[in-house]
């Protein structure tokens, strides 16, 4: 930015005038990169923030993410009376193969893409989350296993349907399993 001083006739500003723009300039000069600085520390807090609780690649919550909100979930449904809760862990289980066979960035597009499906089809509400390279994890309030049944059902058609790569289409496979509270503990790690 500029800052600009005119006047209507020549040395219009004497010594301690000029002194004192030239203060006044320093000084906004200053501040403005104070608040630049602030603004690029608190993206990279963001940033920062959100890769502690985000996986990069999908962009959906990380393990520890998803441990802390189910645990948040198992708290709350015990002070309803146990209201039941479906935890669902979907593996890939040729991940390696599409590694090795097409490389690490169609690998890592599988990825992306069942993430996205995966999101799509159970919606918000369900707690979705990559758990580490080949796992996602879901848990469900108010499930128990005959309502996770229709969701692990979506979870599947959703992993049956290839991804298309480039000019491929990858099948995927996926072993899919639940546990459930509070038939089955009532610790986040547990259920997982």
């Amino acid at each position: 930015g500029t800052f600009t001083l005119l006047a209507g006739e020549e040395d219009a500003f004497d010594g301690e005038e000029i002194a004192l723009l030239d203060e006044m300039a320093a000084d906004l000069s200053f501040g403005i990169s104070v608040i630049r600085a602030r603004v690029r520390n608190a993206e990279t807090e963001r940033v920062a923030r959100q890769a502690l609780t985000h996986d990069a690649i999908t962009g959906l919550p990380n393990r520890s993410a998803f441990i802390q909100r189910l645990s948040d979930a198992l708290a709350a449904g015990a002070g309803q009376g146990q209201e039941p809760l479906a935890v669902i862990v979907l593996r890939l289980t040729r991940l390696q193969e599409i590694y090795d066979g097409f490389g690490y960035d169609p690998g890592v597009a599988v990825l992306r893409e069942i993430g996205r499906r995966l999101g799509a089809s159970i919606g918000s509400e369900i707690g979705l989350a990559r758990l580490q390279s080949d796992e996602f994890g879901a848990f469900v309030p108010g499930h128990d296993a005959n309502r996770a049944s229709g969701l692990v059902a979506r979870m599947l058609s959703v992993i049956r349907e290839p991804v298309r790569i480039a000019d491929a289409d990858i099948d995927i496979a996926a072993n899919i399993g639940a546990s459930f509270y509070p038939g089955h503990g009532d610790d986040a790690e547990l259920l997982v």
